[in-house]
């Protein structure tokens, strides 16, 4: 019900009336609140409505709390750094209530601090000196905040993975996911536009930069990076699902293994394409398992029928691919190839450390940057640095980079202490796929991926 009337329901109010009736519906289902409270938030971020709304709908106490963006245009300013008030918090709030005063299951489930929270401790706590330090602390209390919400995420998620039932409810509900978003580019690409879906974002139509006839489709996303980021991030798990001891799970699977495939290559995303070759490389053993046993459960005609697709359409992947590629090395309108625009996010980054050692705070580099350096500096383009590794090193300084690889040390580390099975495999595919993608994007404070990052790693944490 929430998956189909997100296609229909296009305003605030109507969405939050829709989340209300979700609520009580999966409640009816299950009778557990606190079960329904956090299938809930998973439904929000997938559909892009975990996000905040504008703020100046919000009156001028909020307009006040961040006049320290005077950039330009205050409005505008506002507007391009997507601050909002969401009521995705309240759910949130509600369900931490739940687990430390009323469940009597989740509400009892205690973890051994170690080393890893130690690491988020000082995540933490250099998130907020950084802030106080920070030249926009207005804007870096507001991006604190969302990256304290990932954290929370990751500590629900490993709560809710003690239960099966539910791990169970969420590798499915990114399946389902998977099946819509793959369908929904897969029609713009043939489409050639968008589909006149209220679920589609409503910023436009993207197209290549250094080809502006080349359609770029993004599912419900304008930013067909991030879709294809999303893609493949998902992919893992679906893999995962093949294994189902359910019959529909598997084919829905397959399925989905194939559209996601086909929606990843129309994205026209370079850098996703790579990390997707990688993540193929990595995993080789177990793809080539997996082929055999679907090809000896083929017949012969199944057989002669996906020999000559293969023969058909591998020259016309292999021909956009590498004609694709090629223009990694054509120059933008800033006169910049990506490669270049790319390499001076780390100029930027080392000028700002010279004087800043606990970082600028939360996302403040893309508005410090107009006011402080030329445009030629940045491309021309006041955009966040587009590697993951930057983006905590801009913010935190370099003991929060520390501080978050010794996190991501210790979260595969545990792997190491335990029996390894497919899950176990896929769950840390996925997160090294995420980690690939955030080394070509600026994916930190993009909820819609991030925010499953952490949900996902506190569920590998717990396997």
């Amino acid at each position: 019900m929430f998956v189909s009337l997100n296609f229909f329901v296009d305003s605030t109010s109507k969405y939050l009336i829709l989340t209300i009736i979700t609520v009580l519906s999966l409640y009816l289902l299950n009778k557990n609140l606190s079960k329904t409270i956090w299938l809930s938030i998973i439904f929000l971020g997938f559909f892009n409505k975990a996000r905040y709304f504008p703020l100046d709908y919000y009156g001028d106490y909020f307009q006040k709390i961040f006049n320290d963006l005077s950039l330009i245009n205050a409005q505008a300013s506002i507007h391009n750094s997507f601050l909002y008030i969401s009521f995705l918090d309240p759910l949130i709030f509600l369900l931490i209530y739940l687990l430390r005063f009323k469940d009597s299951t989740f509400g009892k489930i205690r973890f051994k601090a170690g080393v890893l929270d130690l690491a988020i401790l000082i995540l933490i706590i250099l998130s907020f000196v950084s802030c106080i330090l920070s030249p926009l602390i207005g804007l870096a209390s507001f991006y604190f905040w969302i990256f304290f919400k990932y954290i929370l995420l990751f500590y629900l998620a490993r709560i809710f993975s003690q239960d099966q039932e539910i791990k169970k409810d969420l590798f499915e509900i990114i399946l389902i996911f998977t099946l819509i978003f793959s369908s929904i580019i897969i029609l713009q690409k043939i489409s050639g536009g968008s589909l006149g879906l209220i679920v589609e974002d409503s910023l436009g139509e993207k197209f290549a930069d250094e080809n502006r006839s080349l359609y770029r489709p993004g599912g419900f996303f304008h930013d067909s990076n991030l879709a294809a980021s999303i893609l493949l991030f998902f992919l893992p798990l679906n893999s995962f699902l093949i294994s189902s001891k359910k019959k529909v799970i598997e084919i829905l699977a397959q399925v989905g293994i194939i559209l996601s495939l086909l929606a990843i290559f129309f994205t026209m995303s370079r850098a996703i394409w790579f990390c997707l070759l990688l993540i193929m490389l990595i995993n080789f053993n177990t793809i080539k398992k997996s082929l055999k046993k679907i090809w000896k459960k083929l017949r012969s005609k199944e057989k002669y029928l996906l020999i000559a697709a293969t023969l058909v359409l591998t020259p016309y992947f292999l021909f956009f691919s590498l004609n694709r590629m090629s223009s990694l090395f054509v120059k933008k309108n800033s006169g910049d190839n990506t490669l270049k625009y790319r390499l001076r996010h780390f100029k930027n980054t080392g000028y700002y450390l010279k004087n800043n050692l606990f970082g600028l705070g939360h996302n403040v580099l893309k508005f410090k940057i107009i006011n402080d350096l030329k445009p030629e500096a940045f491309s021309y383009d006041p955009t966040a640095s587009h590697n993951l590794f930057l983006e905590i090193t801009n913010a935190l300084g370099p003991f929060g980079l520390i501080a978050f690889l010794y996190f991501l040390k210790e979260l595969f580390l545990k792997s190491k202490k335990r029996k390894s099975t497919l899950k176990t495999k896929m769950l840390s595919l996925s997160l090294i796929s995420y980690l690939l993608v955030a080394q070509f994007y600026p994916w930190l404070y993009e909820f819609r991926i991030s925010a499953f990052f952490w949900i996902i790693a506190g569920t590998y944490y717990e396997e």
